[in-house]
């Protein structure tokens, strides 16, 4: 078969699983009664179309910045259902039945499906929550399946719809970062780390001193030549109680969760919503780390080591990441400066430091 037949071949398979996902999406929503709802991300709309309430109460607790009324020319219109609530939903056997992958033997390591990793039309499916995920970028056009929304895991509706938006976000020029946002009226600072290396308590200690908040865990940060981190998420997670007991102010904003839990979940909006940015200029980035000292302090640090903080996690964990993302990275390291959070034991300096790091970086934009 010629390159040109092979493509051809390839662009009809992926339209006819388009078309399979769009049937099964209004004969699901016809007979479970739909919904919809539209957000504002990064300046855009997105239009959500569930197709029934069970999925849409899941996931939009953790989705900031609602866009009323829900507009018709949305920059992405994803559909969202699931098997369980569809008359005779059969689509993930229909797609295994009628297409030439089958999801075991085409997954990559962050749910790619071989095949479906470039091009026009992207696709993962997460075998965990059984959740296929696929954009159409020239029809601005997206479709978020799973088996039973009554069962998703506690990180799907923590961070829900997180592979669509990050490839959404790629094709406005965004890139999705695993890291925290903090910010004040001068700007915003971007706190990167592998997990567990304090980017959440860190975010934390400062929204409930009074900070605004953009993230805990994932934003959007646009490129240089002026980076700005945006919002997606109003939620936020800390490993243990521990954590939650040097952060009193969070206790009534604790989400309830699965049995599978790993982490303790909060829903931020009911009561720090008018802390939650949107979208700010982003001054400085930061590394925090641990240190055996009462106060916290930030000092300069390499660009090479805040990359190294920075992009291995968000590779690791975003579904098709890699040379594109890992340039944006690197672009967005050079752009700001970088700073080193130690962090002491004395958690209450931690809104003041980031702050100074902040003041450092607008200053040098002046």
């Amino acid at each position: 078969m010629s390159e040109f037949a092979r493509t051809t071949a390839q662009d009809a398979e992926r339209r006819e699983l388009c078309e399979l996902l769009r049937a099964d999406f209004e004969r699901t929503r016809s007979a479970a009664g739909g919904t919809d709802h539209a957000l504002s991300i990064a300046g855009s709309r997105i239009r959500l179309r569930f197709a029934n309430k069970v999925l849409a109460d899941s996931l939009l607790p953790a989705l900031v910045h609602p866009a009323e009324p829900a507009p018709k020319d949305a920059g992405l219109v994803i559909h969202l259902w699931d098997r369980a609530s569809g008359p005779s939903s059969l689509v993930l056997d229909a797609l295994m039945r009628s297409l030439s992958w089958c999801w075991q033997e085409h997954l990559g390591s962050r749910g790619e499906v071989h095949g479906y990793d470039k091009g026009p039309i992207r696709a993962s499916f997460h075998p965990g929550p059984d959740a296929l995920s696929l954009l159409d970028y020239e029809r601005g056009e997206a479709f978020y399946w799973v088996n039973d929304a009554a069962r998703l895991p506690w990180h799907e509706c923590a961070s829900p719809l997180r592979t669509l938006l990050a490839w959404w976000a790629a094709g406005a020029g965004m890139q999705m970062v695993h890291a925290a946002a903090i910010g004040n009226a001068d700007g915003a600072a971007l706190i990167v780390g592998k997990g567990g290396s304090g980017k959440s308590t860190s975010a934390l200690a400062a929204l409930c001193a009074g900070m605004w908040y953009l993230g805990d865990d994932y934003c959007l940060v646009s490129d240089s030549p002026n980076p700005f981190v945006h919002s997606v998420y109003g939620t936020a997670k800390l490993r243990d109680e521990n954590d939650l007991s040097k952060l009193a102010a969070l206790s009534g904003s604790r989400a309830e969760t699965s049995g599978d839990a790993e982490k303790l979940v909060f829903e931020l909006t009911p009561r720090f919503g008018e802390q939650i940015a949107a979208s700010l200029p982003l001054r400085a980035l930061c590394v925090p780390k641990i240190f055996p000292q009462d106060e916290t302090e930030v000092v300069p640090v390499g660009r090479g080591a805040a990359l190294a903080a920075l992009a291995p996690s968000t590779l690791l964990q975003l579904s098709g990441s890699g040379g594109d993302s890992l340039r944006a990275m690197s672009a967005l390291v050079r752009a700001v400066p970088c700073f080193e959070l130690r962090l002491g034991a004395d958690r209450g300096g931690i809104a003041a430091a980031i702050a100074r790091a902040i003041a450092a970086g607008s200053a040098t934009r002046q």
